[in-house]
């Protein structure tokens, strides 16, 4: 992380209020390994259907933190956010995540997954380029692995070097996502990480993601849940 006012990193996560953003500002500011690194962790979540608030109670207390609803495409609004902030490093998690969704209406996803990433991107190249210290300025994109295609029952697992194959509506705009942040980084010079997860599921799902067949303990005839294995950690069951 960089330095901001502080000394300390100021972070902006966005989708901070969804099951994996959430978990992730928790750990940034209840970790102990993280006390002394965390300056200011800022959520941006606009609260659709993945978004809850009640899932950053814990660290509503913390004076280092703060909660702004609203849209990643708001380009002046994230902008301004960015620079009263003293931002130097996004967690880019927002995102329209739900396959099914992504079927009955598309363009709310392009709208979320590709307009919505472009202009974060942009807004984080204007704050970087105003950094007395610009080259410390990191955006973590963060991606799914669907936008690699679907595995067979025998197929290898996917590594970083599998070609893109979005076969849905959700993964096509992620895998559009994950394009415009490379071409960020090598064009412009904006420091990206791309990170492709796999699926995760909380104890307080996202509505519709059990009946999909997302459960560990009743899984049944899923797709996802006959090739990959189940993890518990921290509350948090990662599909791998």
């Amino acid at each position: 992380m960089g330095s901001g006012k502080e000394g300390v990193g100021r972070l902006l996560v966005t989708g901070g209020a969804g099951f994996i953003g959430s978990a992730l500002v928790r750990h940034l500011l209840l970790g102990k390994e993280n006390a002394s690194g965390v300056g200011r962790v800022v959520v941006l979540d606009k609260l659709t259907y993945a978004g809850r608030r009640e899932n950053l109670a814990e660290c509503s207390h913390d004076s280092r933190f703060r909660f702004v609803q609203g849209d990643i495409a708001e380009s002046d609004r994230v902008g301004k956010l960015l620079e009263e902030e003293a931002i130097d490093s996004v967690f880019h998690l927002a995102a329209e995540s739900h396959v099914d969704r992504s079927i009955e209406g598309p363009e709310a996803f392009i709208q979320t997954n590709l307009v919505g990433t472009y202009r974060l991107l942009q807004a984080a190249r204007e704050r970087q380029k105003k950094m007395k210290n610009g080259q410390d300025f990191r955006f973590l994109h963060v991606s799914t692995d669907e936008v690699f295609g679907t595995l067979g029952a025998d197929d290898p697992a996917f590594t970083e070097e599998t070609p893109y194959r979005p076969n849905s509506p959700y993964s096509a705009s992620k895998a559009g996502s994950d394009h415009l942040a490379r071409a960020w980084h090598h064009t412009f010079g904006l420091p990206v990480i791309i990170t492709n997860l796999l699926k995760q599921l909380r104890d307080q799902a996202v509505p519709g993601e059990v009946d999909s067949g997302h459960n560990p303990e009743g899984a049944g005839g899923s797709e996802t849940a006959c090739l990959r294995g189940w993890i518990q950690y921290s509350g948090l069951a990662v599909c791998g």
